[in-house]
């Protein structure tokens, strides 16, 4: 069934401005939309949706389906972090939202609730949500930076212990936390003037990390609330290229590490991260996931590009 939208005249600037990066995932990509008029029909927002040279027919479909979404169509994959880039230069929001296509809102005004969250905390910069599994398992309230010792609970001994909810009093609860996931990532536009867009150089993966961390550093906090709830299927677009995409991690979680922590620190995370690749093929076959031959290929071709990333 086909819905239709209806918006006031604009007399003046939204309030939000929320930016999606969509590269082949024409359904998942029309159902993010969907839910954010759905959950915010109130609100003041734009939605911009920067395509990443997609075959699939997702720009017609955008377009034709949701005729005020300003759409950005790139004629090649140019990476998550520079899309975002380009969404943010176009916004004109004082609040920039980042949403994966592959999520969907599923709290009631979150909108709102950003709103309220930022105006009463003028020392938060960066405001993420809980994200959930399509079952309905929590998948992330908040991460940790991948340091080293992390990265070696995660890849080699598969800790999947998520950052849980303490709660001090009832009501709304915002958990201080060392970065939050970019499938969706608030952010003052007064912070980004001050720490600057995403670095370009993180094409998929950890830009999100490198954001907090400039935020953190340049003295602002990062929380997640529990009063929004974001279905995220997670690695929607990673999929249709998981070999590429491991590589991709693996460089940019190192590179993140490299700066901030130092060589040593970037050096060990990839080669951790290559392990970690090696330790899930067998898992693959085991739970017939289709993915041991990416692991493989990618493990294969990250020790090929050893020596010439790390430059040992």
């Amino acid at each position: 069934m086909k819905r239709s939208y209806i918006e006031s005249p604009r007399t003046e600037l939204p309030l939000f401005s929320i930016v999606i990066v969509n590269w082949n995932t024409s359904i998942l990509v029309r159902r993010c939309i969907d839910s954010i008029y759905n959950m915010n029909p109130s609100a003041s927002f734009e939605i911009i949706v920067v395509d990443n040279a997609s075959q699939d027919g997702s720009p017609q479909h955008i377009a034709q389906q949701f005729p005020k979404v300003r759409l950005i169509r790139n004629t090649k994959n140019i990476g998550f972090a520079s899309a975002c880039n380009q969404g943010f230069k176009a916004s004109v929001g004082g609040y920039c939202l980042i949403m994966n296509s592959d999520t969907e809102m599923r709290s009631e005004q979150p909108l709102f609730i950003l709103e309220e969250l930022f105006r009463d905390n003028l020392k938060i910069g960066v405001v993420g949500a809980q994200l959930f599994f399509p079952n309905g398992r929590l998948q992330s309230s908040g991460r940790r930076f991948l340091t080293s010792a992390e990265l070696v609970k995660t890849q080699l001994l598969f800790s999947t212990r998520i950052q849980i909810f303490r709660p001090k009093k009832s009501g709304s609860v915002n958990v201080h936390v060392d970065y939050v996931d970019g499938a969706f990532l608030a952010l003052r536009r007064h912070t980004i003037e001050e720490i600057g867009l995403f670095d370009e150089q993180f094409f998929m993966y950890a830009e999100d990390m490198d954001l907090c961390m400039r935020a953190k550093k340049a003295g602002w906090k990062v929380a997640v609330t529990k009063d929004i709830r974001v279905l995220h299927c997670h690695a929607a677009s990673a999929r249709q290229n998981f070999c590429k995409i491991l590589l991709h991690n693996a460089k940019n979680v190192s590179r993140f590490n490299s700066r901030y922590y130092g060589t040593n620190h970037g050096r060990f995370a990839y080669d951790v991260i290559l392990l970690g690749m090696l330790l899930r093929i067998p898992l693959s076959m085991i739970r017939r996931n289709g993915l041991a031959g990416d692991y493989w290929a990618a493990f294969i071709k990250g020790l090929h590009c050893r020596k010439t990333f790390l430059g040992t």
